[in-house]
């Protein structure tokens, strides 16, 4: 029984508990680098982890290319508009990442374009599980929202750990415009073509939750 459980849900039980564990060793005051330096290779895992289920789910399928388009539009797009962002403060604010997060593309972290996949991938899901009798535009605004959301809690996380920093340590009014803005441009081709996954994991769906919890026991701290 325990063998069945394990094979069906060890990976999404892995996902929370290393998670949540990483959320409880900041909290509990333990080695602050470690924190930061364990960060960048935890999220290539947990982009790894969503890539695979992914690819498994539509290969050989005409979904597959449309899926690695996408993905690579939103990689690039999210790189783009954080290049430009950091530069001039016009889409988010005036902000900048420091060097804990490497590497860096025009001073914007290389990982900063899977952080925006992996929630675009969660955050879809969780909007075809709760809105799945809606129409694409609706599910397009929840994911939007969802991901606005989860910004509101991992930007007081992410200076706590030293990722990056706002002028005045002050999270400016137009970086939620913005992300409102991009979740949707981003969600909404995802919600268009692909329809709602049924019989299986949701496993990007837990990847967002267990990484919103983990910056909830962040901010905690």
């Amino acid at each position: 029984m325990i063998k069945t459980f394990l094979e069906k849900y060890g990976l999404i039980l892995f996902i929370y508990v290393i998670t949540i564990l990483g959320g409880i060793w900041h909290l509990a005051g333990l080695s602050y680098k470690i924190s930061q330096s364990l960060y960048v290779p935890f999220l290539f895992l947990l982009f790894s982890i969503n890539i695979i289920y992914f690819l498994t789910l539509y290969s050989g399928t005409p979904l597959l290319r449309i899926f690695l388009i996408w993905t690579g539009i939103v990689f690039v797009t999210a790189l783009v508009i954080e290049i430009v962002g950091v530069k001039t403060g016009i889409l988010f604010g005036h902000y900048a990442y420091t060097d804990v997060l490497s590497p860096r593309i025009f001073g914007v972290p290389f990982v900063v374009g899977l952080t925006w996949l992996n929630l675009a991938y969660g955050a879809v899901q969780l909007s075809n599980l709760f809105l799945s009798k809606y129409t694409w535009t609706l599910r397009a605004f929840f994911a939007t929202f969802l991901m606005t959301g989860f910004d509101s809690v991992m930007e007081p996380a992410a200076q706590a750990l030293g990722f990056w920093y706002w002028q005045a340590y002050t999270v400016h009014w137009q970086n939620y415009v913005a992300w409102f803005a991009f979740g949707f441009i981003f969600s909404y081709p995802f919600l268009r073509y692909f329809p709602p996954i049924k019989n299986k994991q949701l496993i990007p769906m837990h990847i967002f939750i267990a990484q919103f919890l983990y910056f909830f026991l962040i901010n905690l701290a």
